[in-house]
């Protein structure tokens, strides 16, 4: 046996050794091809609970993946939806969350979700491997005619993009009702009751009645002109809407972040409060739009760009926790609730005090 063959023989053996245990990333590779499932955090919800749908596309960085654009589920109603996408990977993630409420009670089962993925460019993948092979193939070309490179690209562009579909497994979610356990649908409405023959009354309860009439009408009218000439009382000046949110902050500083479930309500509190901020200041109406709808309406609001984009990073990193599952740490939590502090005192009206006052602590 030659020395080459010797030398070759554990190389070999190393390469069946490897591919019969599996490489680590061989399993993630995906090449040319895609993987979609989806989950949700809890199949046991009360009626108008929310749960959250999370759809995961792992796929070939050189594939197109279009995730799906459901209109509705069954059942549920979409209160926010948002997508994250990791091209620095390989396999590429995407992940779309949605965010479900409840509205219907029963064994609900949220459909099974259609992904499509292609090649990436095909002509253009079919012009690079020929621009890869004109130097070797450039003494082989026809001096006095024949088929070009430009025009074998050209039969590649007409070539039919051909999509792959493929689905995640349909989720059943148990809704609980909030009737009591004994009472399996709501009461019926009562029919009305039968005609009743009325007596006519006699002439004195007439009179009574014309008493006590007359009497209520002259205390009606006295009251009326009592009224009339007391100072009428102003009406309670409205709180601002940066001393509400501050208050809120204050007592949203004082909760004990134990574990990782009071660390995701600290999220959605601090998340809301800013929202309901922004809607008493700007007038926009925050707390029914989702993220990216925020986002896309700054430009007309009268915020700085350096507020616009303090308060877009603030609720891209709000959703991450709230709809991602990502675990922050406690000096993240108290980042963040420093921030929001630092946003409503930098976007207050300029003649608004800086302290939060009492009353605005007692109307939070």
């Amino acid at each position: 046996m030659s020395l080459g063959a010797r030398a070759a023989r554990p190389c070999a053996i190393a390469a069946l050794v490897a591919a019969c245990a599996g490489a680590p990333d061989a399993a993630h590779q995906l090449t040319g091809r895609a993987e979609a499932t989806s989950r949700v955090d809890r199949n046991d919800v009360a009626f108008g609970d929310d749960v959250t749908l999370t759809v995961e596309v792992r796929s070939d960085p050189a594939l197109d993946v279009e995730l799906p654009q459901p209109s509705a589920f069954d059942g549920f109603r979409t209160v926010d939806q948002r997508t994250l996408r990791d091209d620095g990977s390989h396999p590429r993630v995407e992940r779309r969350w949605y965010r479900l409420r409840a509205e219907r009670a029963g064994s609900l089962t949220l459909p099974a979700l259609s992904v499509r993925y292609r090649a990436a460019s095909r002509a253009a993948g079919a012009r690079a491997r020929e621009a890869e092979g004109a130097a070797d193939d450039a003494s082989a070309l026809p001096l006095d005619g024949g088929e070009s490179t430009g025009d074998r690209g050209e039969e590649h562009d007409r070539e039919p993009e051909v999509w792959t579909t493929i689905a995640t497994a349909p989720i059943a979610v148990e809704v609980r009702s909030l009737l009591p356990p004994d009472v399996a649908e709501p009461p019926a409405i009562r029919d009305i009751k039968p005609l009743q023959r009325i007596e006519r009354p006699r002439p004195w309860l007439w009179l009574a009645v014309a008493v006590a009439l007359v009497t209520v009408l002259a205390g009606a009218l006295a009251l009326f002109v009592r009224r009339r000439r007391a100072a009428p009382a102003e009406p309670a000046p409205a709180i601002p809407a940066h001393q509400i949110a501050l208050a809120a902050l204050e007592r949203l500083a004082a909760l004990d972040l134990r574990d990782d479930e009071a660390l995701r309500r600290f999220y959605f509190a601090l998340s809301e409060i800013v929202r309901g901020y922004v809607e008493g200041r700007f007038g926009l109406n925050a707390t029914d739009l989702t993220t990216e709808e925020i986002v896309a309406s700054l430009d007309r609001l009268p915020l700085p760009a350096a507020g616009a984009d303090a308060l877009g990073a603030f609720l891209g990193e709000a959703d991450r926790v709230k709809f991602a599952a990502y675990r922050p740490r406690r000096e993240d939590a108290a980042s963040m609730l420093e921030r929001a502090r630092r946003f409503v005192e930098d976007t207050r009206p300029v003649a608004a005090p800086l302290h939060v006052e009492n009353g605005a602590r007692e109307a939070a």
